[in-house]
């Protein structure tokens, strides 16, 4: 998944934003700038570090949001009771 995660957001943000003076029909090798460049890593780096930390705070809040729908559904299984014996599971 980290392997994945790293070409979607750094190999595609390169190849669409980096001009290496091929003409193609395509979308990429469309970019302003052929150097890494200050300017490069002001408007395409900074995308970059936007799209990490997106990434480092929504996988965190799916964690989060299958832990409180597992206590949800506990809760509606013991009919909102704190009783662990109430339950409608057989064993």
């Amino acid at each position: 998944m980290a392997f994945l995660t790293f070409v979607n957001m750094v190999v595609i943000m390169i190849l669409v934003n980096f001009n290496f003076g091929v003409e193609t029909e395509l979308p990429i090798f469309r970019g302003t700038e052929t150097t890494f460049s200050v300017n490069w890593y002001r408007l395409v780096g900074s995308s970059v570090c936007f799209s990490m930390a997106i990434t480092a705070f929504t996988t965190s809040i799916i964690y989060l949001g299958f832990a409180l729908l597992k206590v949800f559904l506990r809760c509606l299984d013991r009919r909102c009771t704190k009783d662990r014996k109430n339950t409608k599971k057989l064993t």
